[in-house]
């Protein structure tokens, strides 16, 4: 499926750039195959529950979630800095609970939450607005993800400021059940 993430805000009066001023919205563009799913399949914020996706002869359950990253947030100077996802290597600083890169999984959907991996489960990215989570696990269990982005400039020319979003996702239960 195909999902657009907008980001909107504005910059905190102090100069930071984080949750407390930027909003985001997730919504569904469409899916391949083209279903109408049983509920809904993503909310607002992102948050995914697969098991809204009907069966269809000929697909497996796993459902690739492609997130495709639009908008701007206002600077304290009135002008907008576009936004795009953070490339593997960007971060918001630096030891063992700083975050890197455009996508992972955590424990909670708590920003901060303990990174972790999961098998059958990652992400992928094919340009700066474009982010792929492959989703190749079947057990229904939720599971939290979070997203890193940047928004360019704000901080002066060639800065990047980098901010997280942190949903959930229920993945399908195996076919059969």
């Amino acid at each position: 499926m195909n999902v657009l993430v907008e980001i909107s805000g504005h910059q905190n009066a102090n100069y930071t750039v984080d949750a407390t001023g930027v909003t985001h919205r997730f919504s569904l563009i469409d899916t391949t195959p083209s279903v109408t799913p049983s509920g809904t399949i993503i909310d607002q914020y992102g948050n995914i529950d697969a098991t809204k996706f009907p069966f269809v002869d000929g697909y497996g359950p796993n459902i690739d979630t492609t997130f495709r990253i639009a908008g701007a947030v206002l600077g304290n100077d009135g002008a907008l800095y576009p936004v795009r996802w953070a490339t593997a290597t960007e971060c918001s600083g630096s030891g063992p609970n700083a975050n890197v890169g455009y996508g992972w999984f955590t424990d909670s959907e708590a920003p901060g939450s303990p990174k972790k991996a999961i098998a059958d489960m990652w992400f992928t990215q094919s340009d700066s607005t474009h982010i792929t989570l492959d989703d190749n696990l079947e057990d229904g269990a939720p599971y939290c993800y979070s997203l890193g982005f940047v928004v360019l400039d704000i901080m002066g020319p060639g800065s990047v400021t980098y901010v997280t979003i942190d949903p959930r996702i229920v993945t399908p239960p195996p076919i059969g059940q």
